[in-house]
């Protein structure tokens, strides 16, 4: 069995995250419409291109939201992401991000809402959307 490797630095206020008996996440007491409409502000709000939502419920149990987004260059979805997360710290909303120091694939994980934000040939590769929409 492979153990993930958490590094403290990358988790913020994770004190409203916890893991229960059956090693599920419990997701914080914020709404679920609350953590997108702030997420897709930031996106709009930062220019971010062919901006889809898809309703995970029933489908998995990894999150009950996922938003997928396209940055323009390597440098737009680091500050994108960048933005997202300071939107989400000032809300108090706990999460997680992976690939800022890579920036062609961001990932930030509330818990309850996955963002993944790719540029133009990763978002092609993975196809995300046919794979969960």
């Amino acid at each position: 069995m492979v153990k993930a490797k958490i590094n403290n630095d990358d988790i913020i206020g994770a004190t409203s995250l916890q893991v229960n008996h059956d090693r599920k996440i419990i997701r914080s007491d914020v709404p679920i419409h609350q953590i997108k409409e702030i997420i897709l502000k930031v996106l709009d709000d930062s220019k971010a291109e062919e901006i889809s939502v898809i309703d995970l419920e029933g489908k998995s149990d990894i999150a009950e939201m996922m938003i997928i987004a396209t940055g323009r260059s390597d440098r737009h979805i680091k500050s994108t992401a960048e933005h997202v997360c300071d939107a989400l710290k000032a809300e108090k909303i706990s999460y997680a991000v992976e690939g800022l120091e890579h920036r062609n694939w961001v990932l930030i994980d509330t818990a309850s809402v996955l963002l993944h934000i790719f540029n133009k040939d990763n978002r092609e590769l993975y196809n995300l959307e046919d794979l969960w929409g």
